[in-house]
């Protein structure tokens, strides 16, 4: 069975969807950088020096 190659209409609709699902997830991502940003930093334990 031979693959057809997708229309340019079929490819522009994939690409589009794939455009809006990588700014919602760009978009998760810079709201999620910015609330780690916004955090108090936590302080480190030093390591065990005794090990």
């Amino acid at each position: 069975m031979r693959h057809e190659p997708c229309s340019e209409r079929a490819r522009a609709a994939s690409c589009g969807d794939f455009a809006a699902w990588l700014a919602e997830r760009e978009a998760e991502f810079e709201r999620l950088l910015e609330d780690l940003m916004d955090d108090e930093p936590v302080a480190r334990k030093a390591p065990d020096d005794a090990a």
